[in-house]
């Protein structure tokens, strides 16, 4: 790293603190050759995971259609922006930590990963998430899962 003022590669780190919502680590830095100071963000570089579809195409993984689902299910919801950031943040780390060893997930498996995570969050949105994710064929199949689905407490 160098200074973006002088250009001197030696600096010493003053503060580091950890960023919840970008997965991030941000740094003040001070430049040890003319004594400025600056901050400097640090993140991990995922490396790209392919998304395996149920037609056998396959595509890169983006986050944008993770937030999208959310933004959907959620919508109009009492759940905070923070909450949603929060949980979406949750649900990548899974599906990176399930993608990492083979570098690709079945898009099934991000559905469940999807449920799993709004069945916690928000009853509602689990509902709302799940009628579009199983497809339901008709008003019956749609009565019977919210009919099996778990009491209100276990959610």
């Amino acid at each position: 790293m160098y200074c973006p003022h002088c250009g001197a590669d030696e600096m010493k780190v003053l503060e580091t603190r950890e960023s919840e919502m970008t997965n991030s680590i941000r740094r003040r830095r001070e430049c040890l050759a003319c004594g400025r100071r600056f901050t400097s963000y640090e993140s991990i570089k995922q490396p790209p995971i392919t998304v395996l579809k149920k037609s056998g195409k396959r595509e890169p993984f983006r986050s944008e259609k993770i937030k999208a689902s959310l933004d959907l299910a959620l919508r109009k919801r009492p759940i905070s922006q923070e909450a949603i950031a929060i949980a979406q943040k949750e649900m990548e780390k899974e599906i990176f930590f399930r993608a990492s060893d083979r570098g690709h997930i079945e898009s099934k498996t991000i559905g469940e990963i999807i449920l799993s995570h709004l069945k916690e969050l928000d009853g509602a949105a689990y509902v709302r998430f799940a009628s579009v994710y199983f497809s339901f064929s008709d008003v019956k199949a749609f009565i019977s899962f919210i009919e099996n689905m778990p009491e209100k407490g276990s959610l």
